[in-house]
C-alpha cells in the first residue's frame, strides 16, 4: 500500500502549549507528514521562531472565530488528507503514521475521529454518562480537577452506528482525520458556531453531524492517539460545560428550525439530559 501524505493543521490562539504540540509531532513518526501548518489567530501573531524542529512548518494567518480558522487550515493545506489536532495535545509518537495508514485504507471514510486520553494526573479516572437516544458523553476527574473531550471506553471502533452528534459516538475535533474530496464544501465549518462565535463552541458538533446526516462515513479511530492536557478546576469545569451547552443546543436547534426531524429528537433528548443534570441552557 502506497502511504498517503497528510498534512497536520493546529490552530492555536498562542498557547505556550502549542510548542510541545508541535515538537510531539515532529519526535513521532513523520514518514507520511507533508507539513504542519500552524493558523495563528491571536491579533499580533505569534513572533514564533519555527526552525529546527526537522519537518516543514508553515504559520498562516488565523481569525478569533474557531470555525473560520479551520477553515483556512483546510485551504492552506497542501493534502486531501487533513489531520487536526489542539494547541493543548499532545499527539502518540505514531499519531500520524496510524492516521495516515487509516485514511488510506478506509477511502470511503470522510472524516475520522481519534482517540483522546487525559494526561496524566494521579487518581485519574475517565468516566461517563449515556445520553438517551445520542451517545456517550465522556471526561476525566482527577480529584477536584476535570479533563473535557476525552474519549469514552464504550465508543466502538469504526463507522459511527446512527445519525448523532459526534463527541457522543466518534469524538471531538482535537482529534480529528478528514477527507478533502469527500466534502461537500470547501469550508466545511460553519462560521455561526464554534469558539469566537455567538454559539461559543459546538462547530465540530454541526460538522460531524451533517457529515452523517448526507450520508458520509464518519469513524472512531481508536489506534490514533493524544493526550489531552486540559485540567480544570471546577468553576472552569462549570463554565466550560455551560459553554458547551450552549453551542451544542445552538447547532441542533438551527437544524431542527429548519426541518431536520433527526437534529429535533437529539435536541429534545440532550436538553432533557441538560436539565435532570443541572447544566445551564441558553436559547
Amino acid at each position: 500500500m502506497q502511504l498517503e501524505r497528510v498534512t497536520v493543521v493546529i490552530c492555536t490562539l498562542g498557547r505556550p502549549s502549542l510548542l510541545r504540540a508541535i515538537e510531539s509531532v515532529a519526535d513521532g513518526d513523520c514518514r507520511a507528514l507533508a507539513e504542519l501548518i500552524v493558523v495563528d489567530n491571536t491579533p499580533g501573531g505569534l513572533g514564533l521562531f519555527m526552525a529546527g524542529f526537522g519537518i516543514p512548518i508553515r504559520i498562516v494567518s488565523g481569525h478569533r472565530v474557531l470555525s473560520i480558522a479551520r477553515n483556512i487550515g483546510i485551504a492552506a493545506a497542501s493534502t486531501d488528507v487533513v489531520l487536526f489536532t489542539d494547541d493543548d495535545c499532545e499527539p502518540n509518537v505514531d499519531w500520524v503514521l496510524t492516521s495516515a495508514v487509516y485514511m488510506a485504507k478506509a477511502k470511503a471514510v470522510a472524516a475520522a475521529f481519534g482517540r483522546v486520553i487525559p494526561s496524566p494526573r494521579r487518581g485519574t479516572q475517565i468516566l461517563d454518562r449515556p445520553i438517551e437516544g445520542v451517545g456517550v458523553a465522556a471526561w476525566a476527574e482527577a480529584g477536584d480537577a476535570y479533563c473535557p473531550a476525552v474519549s469514552s471506553p464504550s465508543w466502538s471502533p469504526g463507522p459511527a452506528g446512527r445519525v448523532t452528534v459526534p463527541w457522543a459516538v466518534v469524538g471531538s475535533s482535537n482529534n480529528l482525520s478528514i477527507r478533502r474530496s469527500a466534502l461537500a464544501s470547501p469550508r466545511p465549518f460553519r462560521a455561526e458556531f464554534g469558539a469566537g462565535s455567538p454559539a461559543l463552541s459546538a462547530e465540530d458538533t454541526e460538522f460531524g453531524y451533517s457529515l452523517m446526516r448526507a450520508g458520509r462515513r464518519v469513524d472512531f479511530c481508536a489506534t490514533a492517539t493524544v493526550t489531552h492536557n486540559r485540567w480544570l478546576a471546577k468553576q472552569e469545569w462549570e463554565r466550560l460545560h455551560d459553554r458547551y451547552a450552549h453551542g451544542n443546543v445552538a447547532v441542533l436547534e438551527s437544524l431542527a428550525r429548519a426541518g431536520d426531524d433527526t437534529a429535533n429528537t437529539l435536541l429534545i433528548s440532550y436538553h432533557r439530559f441538560l436539565v435532570s443534570n443541572r447544566i445551564k441552557v441558553h436559547s
